[in-house]
């Protein structure tokens, strides 16, 4: 998706108590240890670091479409705007790691109207400006990247030949170690806790049928499931298992994967004639939500699976879908659903009862999920903080169109995309390759 006239949900995550620890004590954790995500909660050695941004596939087993940064209590204001060198594909987040080391993809040659994003670069807060660290550039379209818990940078790429690669980088952006990928693997991989890479496959030479395939975490082969359907969709998340949404046919299925041996645990049909068309997303007690297209293309649906598969909750929504359908999904710590479906976007608790309903622009992403402060954050033309439990607005943040003057007198205006979050601070891409930083007044940025 490219986002020209669009911003995009922003997610923002709870933290939850585990072990024994209560959620203050969780916090203090992730607060006295920023870096390094090591023992939290549902999510013990995860492989990637705090600053992955939000939505976050692969993230953490419970934390899909969620981010351990809280977002700004009060309305922030821009600290810093930064013109990058090169165009930025507006509709994908700015990863946020450590000390408010930011990293993006940008192409430096907008050729032909096709954004090939061939350059890494890493930008450092700096309080009062965004300044270039490094640029790392590749041949061709990079996938991620990915921040790994040990400060090293995964990225992936097409080799001449057709063929995948995977490129691991250090914090100064040279490549440590690289690994040839199967060629068939899509995009960036799911990261498990040790550290193993799960990648999505789609064999155009057996009938375009999709697979799931799963690597060590230097890039060896491990094992690959046999096709799961022909086309259509299929997405994946990390909890204990490896969960995989997808289509076959007409119908909508999930199924549970052993991540070491890639074995089946369960499959369940979610419905005979739907489409999936979000999902899925994982809570923190490992229930599975997805959301279909129901009564003929006709209806939204959320469907809820117990870890085990069997399903918890099936609740229709009251907005039929519109044009694109539901952008977004994401799933609060106390298992509350927040679903952008239609002209609506809607929060519905464990129990299938609808929290609040908002009028929402058919065309606009909109979604979010609950922040340790009990905050969600919506785009829609401008990025909203409301709260969590009954959808009331708390402050707004207007984000007005960056105009570039073309030769012939004209202009073209770029609007901002997805913000993502880091130590209170929202950072914002635009197609016209400028980043903001924006926090509350009188923030110097993140801690160094």
């Amino acid at each position: 998706m490219r986002a020209s006239t669009q911003v995009a949900l922003v997610a923002a995550a709870a933290v939850v108590g585990c072990g024994g620890r209560s959620d203050l004590e969780v916090r203090r954790a992730v607060r006295d240890a920023p870096d390094v995500v090591a023992d939290l909660p549902g999510c013990p050695g995860a492989a990637l670091q705090r600053g992955a941004p939000a939505p976050v596939p692969g993230y953490c087993p419970t934390r899909a479409n969620r981010s351990l940064f809280a977002a700004p209590d009060v309305m922030p204001a821009v600290r810093w705007t930064l013109d990058l060198d090169g165009q930025v594909d507006a509709s994908e987040q700015v990863i946020v790691g450590p000390s408010g080391r930011l990293y993006v993809r940008v192409d430096p040659i907008d050729s032909d109207g096709v954004l090939s994003l061939t350059d890494l670069v890493a930008i450092d807060d700096r309080g009062t400006a965004g300044v270039v660290a490094w640029s790392a550039h590749f041949e061709r379209p990079i996938a991620g990247p990915l921040l790994l818990a040990d400060g090293s940078l995964l990225v992936s790429t097409t080799l001449p030949d057709g063929g995948r690669e995977a490129i691991w980088l250090d914090r100064d952006g040279a490549t440590v170690r690289t690994a040839v990928l199967p060629s068939d693997v899509v995009g960036s991989p799911a990261v498990a806790q040790d550290g193993s890479l799960v990648f999505t496959a789609w064999a155009l030479a057996s009938d375009r049928a999709w697979s799931v395939v799963a690597m060590d975490a230097a890039g060896a082969p491990r094992w690959r499931t046999p096709a799961f359907a022909e086309a259509g969709y299929l997405r994946l998340a990390l909890g204990e298992d490896v969960v995989v949404s997808f289509d076959r046919g007409a119908a909508a299925w999930v199924a549970s994967l052993d991540p070491s041996t890639g074995a089946q645990a369960w499959e369940t049909l979610l419905d005979a004639d739907a489409p999936i068309i979000d999902g899925p997303a994982l809570g923190t007690d490992g229930a599975v939500y997805n959301v279909i297209w129901t009564a003929s293309f006709t209806r939204t649906t959320l469907v809820v699976l117990e870890p085990d598969g069997t399903v918890r909750l099936r609740v229709d929504l009251p907005d039929p879908p519109w044009g694109g359908g539901v952008t977004s999904l994401a799933v609060g710590d106390d298992g509350t659903a927040y679903i952008k479906a239609g002209e609506g976007f809607v929060a519905i608790d464990v129990a299938g009862e609808i929290l609040f309903r908002r009028d929402a622009h058919p065309n606009i992403p909109l979604g979010g999920v609950i922040d340790p402060e009990g905050t969600l954050l919506l785009g829609a033309g401008a990025i909203e903080a409301a709260d969590g439990s009954d959808g009331t607005a708390r402050w707004l943040l207007e984000l007005p169109a960056h105009m570039d003057a073309l030769p012939d007198g004209g202009a073209v205006f770029h609007f901002a995309g997805p913000a993502t979050i880091g130590d209170e601070t929202l950072y914002v891409t635009d197609y016209g390759a400028r980043l903001l930083a924006a926090s509350p007044p009188g923030s110097r940025g993140p801690r160094r």
